[in-house]
């Protein structure tokens, strides 16, 4: 099958069984390939811990956040890695749906598939696989303690919003 046939059927597709006009967004489940991937994420990022320090994430917010913060200090992870500081955004993420009692979403728009975190309740969610690398690849000074308030204030926020259906 020719690539220009498959690019023909793959739009097709898309605009089928995509967003309708009214429907600015939907969410649905992360899929097994979703779940597998940001599993694989979080292994890069543990890896270059283990290569560099010699230490391992643990899922403890002080750990996690003061290896990744020293990935990013010692210039480790440069600011064109995005992969690996989206993969930073996902240990970032799991730390706020543990203490947070949030879960993982995809989050679908005209732009495309985005992991998300979801707060019981609302409609808003939380991007924070992209709340690091937006900072470093802007070549601002990121500190991810500084990233995790900031994102604890909006969700809190988020929770006193009345959502009215």
């Amino acid at each position: 099958m020719s690539v220009f046939r498959l690019a023909i059927i793959t739009f097709v597709l898309l605009t089928v069984s995509g967003l309708t006009i009214s429907q600015q967004w939907r969410t649905e489940q992360p899929t097994n390939i979703d779940k597998g991937y940001m599993e694989g994420q979080q292994d890069r990022v543990d890896t270059l811990i283990r290569r560099h320090f010699g230490r391992q994430l643990t899922g403890q917010r002080s750990n996690d956040f003061a290896q990744m913060q020293r990935l990013l200090d010692e210039q480790i992870v440069s600011s064109d890695d995005s992969v690996t500081l989206q993969a930073m955004g996902i240990i970032l993420g799991n730390i706020l749906k543990s203490e947070q009692g949030l879960s993982w979403i995809i989050y679908i728009d005209k732009y495309g598939r985005s992991r998300a975190l979801q707060i019981p309740g609302q409609r808003d969610v939380l991007f924070p696989v992209t709340m690091i690398s937006r900072r470093v690849e802007a070549g601002a000074e990121v500190d991810i303690n500084d990233i995790y308030s900031k994102a604890l204030k909006e969700l809190e926020r988020i929770r006193k919003q009345i959502v009215v259906y």
